[in-house]
């Protein structure tokens, strides 16, 4: 089986998991939920986002997968209303850290004694773990969202995150340059000079808000970690959701003809517009 089918049936699944969880309007089972850095999704002294409602990220839920020639896959979705805000240029979609859970350490909390938190800035509230992968999304992460379309779906890259050289393997959100930024000192990308370790697809559903990642893990720790730390923003830091889920070892899946995974496609798109039409018919 060559490399394209293989990450052809990676998103297959992605999407399928997509459409039976988040259209339930449900956070999914076993969901990291976002309570770190604009947990609250309030403006002003009393919340937590810097500027303003209506870009919260809410959730993210992660699924390890493997083929039937022993490949793993990670599977992740990120649910942010920032995806429907997402342009051209400007503040765009970050990379997502990752690590093996067992040497994750929470975070600082938002919530400190005496502290007016207007948006908890700059390094008083970061993370101190040391991030061993990030899936880079690429120069594609300035195009619309007209252009990462499930069909339109962008190649990313797993990047190995050295620590010979961890502090000048990120770009922060001061350093980005792009659009401005809400907190300084925040990781938000990894540089390409990091060594590959795996290939992958990322796109976003506009609808449900969703931005999804498979990328190929078999090269690295994460294959067999029984519990894997995560961390996503925007490039602008304004929102950050970070934490750890735990996951069991992935079984073989079996490789469908792309016909057959077409029609598995198209069964759980119409099951989507058939609900969204009887809920509309139930408001009016």
């Amino acid at each position: 089986m060559d490399k394209a089918k293989k990450s052809l049936l990676a998103f297959t699944l992605l999407v399928s998991t997509s459409i039976s969880t988040v259209f339930a309007g449900s956070i999914p089972a076993g969901a990291i939920v976002d309570n770190y850095i604009g947990g609250t999704g309030n403006h002003g002294a009393t919340g937590q986002d810097v500027f303003g409602s209506g870009y919260d990220t809410k959730w993210m839920q992660v699924k390890r997968t493997k083929d039937s020639d022993g490949n793993s896959f990670l599977n992740v979705f990120v649910n942010s209303e920032f995806v429907s805000k997402n342009k051209a240029g400007g503040i765009n979609y970050g990379d997502l850290f990752l690590m093996d859970g067992s040497n994750y350490q929470t975070p600082d909390s938002c919530v400190v004694a005496g502290e007016a938190k207007v948006g908890c800035r700059d390094t008083l509230h970061s993370s101190d773990n040391q991030w061993q992968y990030a899936f880079d999304l690429g120069g594609a992460r300035r195009k619309s969202n007209s252009e990462l379309t499930y069909n339109k779906r962008k190649s990313g890259k797993l990047r190995e995150i050295p620590g010979s050289n961890y502090a000048n393997s990120f770009i922060t959100t001061e350093n980005y340059g792009s659009g401005g930024y809400s907190r300084s000192n925040q990781i938000v990308l990894v540089k390409n000079l990091n060594t590959v370790r795996g290939y992958g697809e990322w796109w976003v559903d506009t609808s449900d808000n969703i931005l999804a990642m498979s990328f190929n893990i078999t090269n690295t720790s994460l294959a067999s970690a029984s519990q894997i730390a995560l961390r996503w923003a925007m490039t602008c830091a304004n929102d950050i959701i970070e934490g750890k889920v735990s996951l069991a070892s992935a079984k073989p899946t079996a490789v469908s003809e792309p016909s057959t995974l077409f029609l598995m496609f198209a069964a759980f798109a119409g099951l989507v517009v058939r609900q969204k039409k009887q809920s509309q018919r139930i408001s009016s």
